[in-house]
């Protein structure tokens, strides 16, 4: 089943004689299926991310296979300084290793006018094995603006035949190897470049021996979308992860780099936001 990441906005009683919380804090929106839009501010030593057990930074164009579904011939490409080249240009990803390559699909610049939807896919070549690893994520970075009529999906697969064509009007609910990568997402959202998307897909390659990943984009006449640094890890048996914090002095949300200690109230406020797989 897809999983749902979820984000608590939390009260911390403060130890003290007179620290007290002075009122509920209410909780912010759940984070999007699949997103995470920042690494965390710190990890506690020892509970660390899991250990990566398959990785590819694009550096070699002959670890994937592209292609594409239907009647648009749209491919991705992969390599070395790509630039979307049609007449509304978006920034090329800012990933980590992006100077050693990454994968691009420039739907703006292939100019479709049909109404057949383009279905460009992306997959690695070799099997990826996960035996003994019952437990694992999915992450790579990403760079994207969505038009009107489109849908970035990742599929994860055991074996490299029988893949499901997609568009923007599928129904995945009874896909749970299909993921969408922007949910709810509305036409020319701003996202930070890049954008690290972290998937469970335990259920579906958790322990298996021939894994294969594939990014697809299915839409008519969009922008583009960037792929890069992509690996799958353990999921590690603490996976709550603080994405950050704060301590609040005075209530009306007025804040001050020092406070004298005779101005200091009686009670503070402390919480964060969370974020579990």
């Amino acid at each position: 089943m897809n999983k749902i990441y979820t984000s608590t906005l939390a009260a911390v009683l403060l130890a003290g004689t007179t620290m007290a919380q002075t009122k509920a804090l209410s909780s912010i929106a759940p984070l999007r299926h699949g997103e995470r839009s920042a690494q965390p501010l710190h990890t506690p030593p020892g509970h660390e991310r899991g250990s990566t057990i398959w990785s590819d930074d694009f550096s070699d164009p002959a670890t994937w296979a592209m292609g594409h579904d239907g009647t648009q011939a749209l491919d991705w490409q992969v390599g070395v300084g790509l630039m979307t080249q049609g007449a509304a240009p978006i920034a090329a990803i800012q990933s980590t290793t992006a100077a050693n390559g990454y994968g691009m699909v420039d739907s703006d610049f292939f100019g479709n006018v049909t109404t057949n939807y383009e279905q460009a896919w992306l997959s690695n070549v070799s099997p990826i094995d996960l035996t003994g690893f019952p437990e694992v994520v999915l992450e790579f970075q990403n760079q994207y603006r969505k038009w009107t009529d489109e849908e970035c999906y990742v599929v994860v697969q055991v074996g490299n035949s029988g893949w499901p064509v997609l568009d923007p009007t599928t129904d995945i609910s009874a896909m749970p190897n299909v993921f969408k990568v922007w949910p709810g997402m509305q036409t020319q959202d701003p996202v930070a470049n890049p954008t690290v998307r972290r998937i469970d897909i335990s259920a579906v390659a958790g322990g298996q021996s021939d894994v294969y990943v594939r990014f697809y984009w299915s839409g008519i006449f969009g922008y583009a979308w960037f792929v890069d640094d992509v690996s799958i890890q353990q999921l590690p048996p603490y996976e709550l992860v603080m994405m950050n914090g704060f301590l609040s002095h005075n209530n009306d949300g007025s804040e001050f780099g020092r406070i004298p200690s005779t101005q200091l109230n009686a009670d503070m406020q402390v919480g964060g936001q969370f974020q579990n797989l």
